[in-house]
């Protein structure tokens, strides 16, 4: 294998980074191989129509394709040339059970195929709960987003959403939303890929106006009557199209739609503030374009986001909870870890109030995950834990530790507190390298 593209995910969903197979679903490819049967035209059947349709829909989740940036490819390209890939190795070896070591290279040459195809332009309408954008042309990673008056001809809304079943609240918004309609100049190698990278950029948009806007402090904390608000206060519309450079649908009636859309959200409005808060944004574009963790920070503040979109706040919470378990790299591990990391940096004077804070919301996050139980309070808990989540990212922004990966910043996080311990483990460093490294 040459370069690497291809990898099985590991139990907390990262790339595995071996060659051996070890996190492949052996089973389920072993099943596949040997249950499936294929005909005189080379076309692939299978007897259990159940149990083929089960493994798919678990097989979706068992690959990452990662590109050259970094990035992970969306899931259904990577879907499509993992399922390519599974079906030739079974026309290879008929009845026999599939190969992990050798089904993750056909994958990674499919793959390396897909990124070699040339970059096709398109452009992604959707929309923003702002009256105007801070600038007119306004440049996300390789996207540029821009204005649209309205769709009129040239941006058509595909056929599928005139039908009954969308006469509801999508329909409401179609017909009535004052978000601001944009439009996002996007190269992409499929449909899905140039999609997925120009919602991507709209998301890292919103994130980093986001963090230079966060709302939520003492005052929301303190209101006993939940809002119903979301927890950001700059959302996407609900219906997100992707159109050829002359305005045609790259492909009939196909859109994307946010599936847990109700209404439009309150358009936010800042006049006075939009200059400051796009000039925050574009220093922090090019410092995050300088760190070496890029893609990861990237998918972190994407995640970030899409917790500020949620309406149901123990959703919101259990999100900022687990953006919480990433950047402390403590996913899967004991709570407390994940505790002690998220303090490290915080100011000595409310260390240990704020130790305590994170032990009870660690108690509420169990009442929900494992009783369902709600409260009351989920609001002023989803913006409390949201509290803490944001000097981290800000941290990770500025990278003042001047780490070089996630990991890296965790394993400050995992440092003692204490100056008299720190001292002596640096000196203890010092007298190893003297003794390892003698000069």
């Amino acid at each position: 294998m040459s370069k690497r593209y291809a990898y099985y995910r590991t139990s907390d969903g990262r790339p595995y980074r071996g060659t051996d197979g070890k996190c492949a679903p052996n089973h389920i490819l072993s099943e596949i191989g040997k249950t499936a049967s294929v005909d005189a035209n080379g076309q692939v059947s299978w007897p259990e129509i159940d149990a083929i349709t089960k493994f798919r829909v678990a097989l979706r989740y068992a690959f990452s394709v990662v590109g050259l940036d970094g990035a992970e490819l969306n899931e259904t390209d990577t879907w499509h040339i993992a399922w390519q890939a599974i079906v030739a190795s079974v026309k290879s070896a008929p009845s026999k059970p599939v190969d992990p070591v050798k089904l993750i290279g056909r994958i990674n040459d499919s793959a390396a195929k897909f990124f070699r195809a040339p970059l096709a332009k398109y452009v992604l309408v959707s929309s923003l709960s702002i009256a105007e954008l801070p600038a007119k042309r306004i440049k996300v990673r390789d996207c540029v987003v821009a204005s649209l008056k309205e769709r009129g001809k040239r941006f058509p809304l595909p056929e599928a959403l005139s039908a009954p079943v969308h006469r509801s609240a999508i329909s409401n918004h179609i017909e009535n939303t004052k978000y601001r309609l944009v439009r996002v100049s996007v190269k992409g190698r499929s449909i899905h890929d140039a999609a997925d990278r120009a919602l991507n950029s709209l998301h890292l948009l919103r994130a980093l106006w986001s963090l230079s806007t966060a709302r939520g402090g003492f005052w929301h904390m303190l209101g006993w009557i939940p809002s119903g608000e979301p927890l950001g206060v700059i959302h996407i519309g609900p219906i997100h199209t992707l159109h050829l450079p002359d305005g045609k649908l790259a492909a009939d009636n196909l859109y994307w739609c946010e599936p847990d859309f109700t209404e439009d959200q309150a358009i936010f409005r800042n006049a006075k503030g939009w200059t400051e808060i796009e000039g925050i944004r574009r220093r922090a574009m090019k410092r995050l374009g300088a760190l070496q963790y890029r893609s990861e920070m990237e998918a972190l503040l994407i995640r970030y986001v899409r917790a500020l979109d949620q309406l149901d706040m123990d959703v919101a919470f259990l999100q900022m909870w687990s953006i919480l378990e990433k950047i402390t790299g403590t996913i899967g591990a004991n709570y407390d870890k994940t505790i002690k990391r998220t303090i490290w940096p915080l100011p000595e004077e409310t260390r240990h109030s704020d130790q305590d804070i994170l032990q009870l919301i660690r108690c509420r996050r169990n009442q929900y995950v494992h009783s369902g139980r709600t409260s009351d309070a989920s609001e002023q808990a989803a913006y409390l834990i949201k509290s803490f989540v944001e000097p981290h990212i800000r941290i990770l922004l500025l990278n003042v530790l001047g780490v070089r990966s996630l990991e890296e910043y965790a394993a400050f996080l995992s440092l003692p507190t204490k100056r008299n311990m720190l001292l002596g483990r640096k000196q203890r460093l010092a007298k190893a390298i003297r003794i390892l490294y003698p000069e």
